[in-house]
């Protein structure tokens, strides 16, 4: 034969009438056990005489409401106090889905073998299958968020890094640009002014075929052969001259395509105080 199941209220009356532990049930304490912790619910503090329904009513409401939205099988535990910090006396119960399980009259107990026990476990089974489902979509989505912002914020550093490069680049190339068409300038200038200063003076200051020749170098790199074949059908150049000049011109070109070659194989410091050199 089975012992008799021992209700909330029956524990609580047996506590309070209990004289074993020296002085009469000062206090009751509600906890909730969560894994090895414990969360205290509510403590009643007794004095005088008590009426065990309404207290146990009284707790049970208390446990069934804090469970009420938390799915599946949640344990509680009344603690009773005689006088002292510490209880003397414990009660566990349990409660599912905001009732109080009660063995084998409700399918709620802890689904025992019969066709009530299995429909319950059933329908558990397939609450923590569709909770287990909702779980894992929640983290897919929310990790899928994440990395969609992180690839976003990544794109955007990429862009300004590249950009940022870009316009760098372009500073440069127009910086090197511009140095160039000052270098040219400067050149052109210099070998004009030989000639000019004998033009202006009116004296052979820089000998005549010195400065002759800083111009024609000058018009090697602006004039090409179909310049002078132009020329000659102007009628400004006669087939000789255009000849000679042609002539001239190549050597020229020669002589530069020779010394630009000479400049590229020097180290980058000597480089710069060629060009700083042949500027001044």
């Amino acid at each position: 034969m089975s012992r008799k199941r021992i209700t909330v209220e029956q524990w609580i009356s047996t506590a309070l009438a209990d004289s074993d532990k020296g002085a009469e049930c000062s206090g009751l304490c509600l906890m909730y056990l969560k894994g090895i912790a414990q969360e205290e619910i509510h403590t009643k503090e007794l004095k005088g005489p008590q009426n065990p329904k309404a207290l146990a009513e009284f707790f049970i409401d208390r446990a069934c409401g804090y469970a009420q939205d938390l799915a599946g099988i949640h344990t509680f535990k009344l603690l009773a106090f005689y006088g002292k910090a510490e209880p003397q006396a414990a009660f566990p119960f349990t409660v599912s889905d905001g009732q109080l399980t009660v063995g084998d009259n409700s399918s709620y107990s802890k689904h025992e073998a019969t066709p009530a026990g299995l429909l319950g476990l059933l329908m558990k089974h397939n609450e923590n299958v569709m909770q287990m489902n909702l779980a894992m979509t929640t983290a897919l989505v929310t990790d899928s968020m994440a990395t969609r912002k992180e690839l976003a914020e990544a794109t955007m550093l990429v862009r300004d890094a590249v950009m940022s490069f870009a316009e760098m680049g372009q500073r440069n190339q127009m910086a090197a640009l511009a140095f160039q068409r000052e270098t040219t300038e400067r050149k052109m200038f210099a070998d004009a002014l030989p000639a000019m200063v004998n033009h202006l003076t009116g004296r052979e200051i820089v000998p005549e075929g010195f400065a002759l020749g800083k111009v024609l170098e000058g018009m090697a790199g602006r004039i090409g052969p179909d310049d002078l074949q132009m020329l000659v059908s102007m009628g400004k150049l006669t087939p000789q001259e255009a000849q000679a000049l042609a002539g001239h011109f190549a050597k020229v070109k020669e002589d530069q395509a020779k010394q630009a070659a000479i400049m590229k194989t020097l180290p980058s410091e000597e480089l710069a105080l060629t060009k700083r050199d042949a500027a001044e």
